[in-house]
């Protein structure tokens, strides 16, 4: 199972961190992984689009991206990239919620 965390701040999103395999199918032909990975990995670019100051560590192997995002000048727009993303994976996981799950902390 794929387990995505959010971490708000204050009403913020300060962290994102997508863990794990969904195991929907094998290895190259899992599109719940796929779905899953390129809304966060597409989020984790917009925001070095912005913000050069990105905190992440990825770990593809484990299946493991934990991104910060960063205050500062682009707040709005780094916070709609994040939001968007979310919403995203909420609707995975709505479609898929035997193998996504999606946390606000």
């Amino acid at each position: 199972m794929i387990s995505v965390t959010i971490t708000r701040e204050r009403g913020r999103i300060d962290r994102v961190s997508v863990s794990g395999h969904a195991g929907y199918a094998g290895y190259g032909k899992d599109v719940v992984c796929a779905a899953v990975s390129a809304v966060a990995q597409t989020a984790l670019m917009g925001l070095m689009h912005y913000e050069s100051s990105v905190e992440y560590v990825r770990d593809d192997e484990k299946g493991y991206l934990s991104f910060s995002v960063p205050k500062g000048k682009n707040e709005a727009v780094l916070q709609g990239i994040v939001e968007t993303a979310v919403i995203g994976l909420k609707d995975i996981a709505t479609g898929y919620g035997t193998f996504v799950k999606v946390e606000e902390k």
